[in-house]
């Protein structure tokens, strides 16, 4: 890990959005849950070098945690963490969006024309202990 990447613990949202591979990364953990790296390697298409590095800033930063499973690292989102948990989230709608772009549809409000997203089909279904996690941990948006 390099000295630079040590130093940095707090999340800043500039960090992760402006790589690529950070954000396929994490859109993977999202939506497939705890993998090891060469399973984010088939489902991303990046080299492991790139993998490795951007699991490395994914984990300073506290989004992303390792367990050890029998001889191969796992990582996932880290639920627990407020910030991950949201990004997650975040992910798992706009993956969404992305295969079902016709599920939302977009309306403009009063205030300013801004565009809210209305549901017209059921959100994406989440497994249980998903569901159990985020129901635990405290909701950004209420």
């Amino acid at each position: 890990m390099t000295p630079k990447l040590r130093e940095r613990t707090s999340l800043k949202l500039e960090e992760v959005l402006t790589s690529r591979s950070r954000i396929r990364i994490l859109k993977a953990l999202a939506m497939r849950g705890p993998l090891n790296i060469s399973e984010i390697k088939k489902c991303t298409r990046l080299n492991y070098k790139s993998i490795v590095k951007a699991l490395e800033a994914l984990n300073c930063m506290e989004l992303v945690g390792e367990t050890d499973h029998d001889r191969t690292r796992n990582f996932r989102i880290k639920t627990e963490n407020v910030k991950a948990s949201a990004m997650g989230e975040l992910l798992e709608r706009l993956y969404a969006l992305e295969r079902e772009p016709h599920a939302y549809e977009e309306r403009r409000t009063c205030k300013g024309n801004m565009p809210t997203l209305l549901h017209t089909r059921s959100p994406p279904q989440v497994s249980q202990s998903r569901y159990k996690a985020l129901r635990e941990s405290p909701s950004m948006v209420e």
